[in-house]
């Protein structure tokens, strides 16, 4: 759309309409960048990570040990990007205060945790 073309829909409407649509915008771009971090996490996934974390408490968590954990008894095998939601778990976990740090490559180390 051209600039003559966005003027003229912007003369169209009233000031007070035209706030009102960049209040909206201005939410809905607020709402799309906090869906960027938060994800509703499924409790069974989180549950199994943080059981594995307990029991692996400051030694590293290899992914395949954690897909294995998580969706092993999954017929299908679990999701087709598993390091990502792995890591959507993992961030949640951290909000909560948990300290993970992240080897790349290689997995997750469990230093502490609030339970």
């Amino acid at each position: 759309m051209d600039s003559g073309a966005v003027d003229a829909v912007r003369r169209g409407l009233s000031h007070r309409r035209r706030h009102g649509l960049a209040m909206a915008a201005a939410w809905y771009a607020d709402q799309v960048s906090a869906m960027k971090y938060s994800y509703v996490a499924n409790r069974k996934g989180l549950r199994r990570l943080r059981q594995l974390f307990l029991w692996r408490l400051g030694l590293l968590c290899p992914f395949a040990m954690i897909i294995d954990v998580m969706w092993g008894d999954d017929p299908d095998g679990g999701p087709l990007y598993a390091t990502d939601t792995i890591w959507k778990y993992v961030y949640c976990l951290r909000k909560t205060g948990w300290d993970i740090d992240t080897w790349h490559g290689l997995g997750y180390l469990c230093k502490a945790s609030t339970v």
